[in-house]
């Protein structure tokens, strides 16, 4: 069975009603109902359900809940809350350069969310300007299946991360002043 077939099923078994897609032109993610409560389907990994089970059971703040982990077989779906706000890259371009005390804002209860998440031993993964929501005046990390579990002693995947040349650029942007 295609793995969208399979998501399907394991979404009406658990009573799960779907709405439609949450993104035009494409099945998944899904906006699904149960119980009235209007929430988010995504097929996730099968390697990866360990952490979004763990995620289900340890929410970290400022990211959206894990509701539930649907598995069978090789099919996994998450179902996860509907943070339905403006990415941070739309509100840049809306309201152009940000205060201090609204980078301030955004820096803050992004490194509150990556704290929490390192004392789960979880990395992120895609941390961009588009997998950050501005919603209800806050800021949330989402893209919940971009989470890997960090093993220390890997020395790819979860350990050697980040944008190309991002090094580079931190260090010439420490050097333009001449101080470092």
């Amino acid at each position: 069975m295609l793995p969208i077939a399979q998501a399907m099923q394991l979404l009406a078994t658990a009573g799960y009603v779907p709405l439609g897609p949450l993104i035009e032109q494409h099945e998944f993610p899904l906006l699904v109902r149960k119980r009235q409560v209007v929430s988010v389907a995504k097929i996730a990994r099968p390697d990866n359900v360990a952490v979004l089970q763990q995620l289900e059971q340890h929410p970290v703040r400022r990211m959206p809940r894990i509701e539930d982990v649907l598995v069978s077989g090789d099919c996994a779906v998450s179902i996860e809350t509907l943070i339905n706000g403006q990415t941070l890259a739309d509100r840049l371009q809306d309201l152009g350069t940000f205060t201090p005390l609204m980078v301030a804002q955004v820096a803050t209860e992004l490194l509150g969310t990556l704290q929490r998440l390192a004392t789960l031993n979880i990395v992120h993964r895609d941390i961009k300007l588009s997998n950050i929501m501005f919603y209800k005046d806050h800021y949330y990390l989402i893209d919940v299946n971009a989470a890997r579990q960090y093993h220390n002693e890997q020395s790819s995947d979860t350990r050697l991360l980040g944008t190309s040349g991002f090094c580079c650029a931190r260090k010439l942007w420490l050097c333009s002043d001449g101080s470092a």
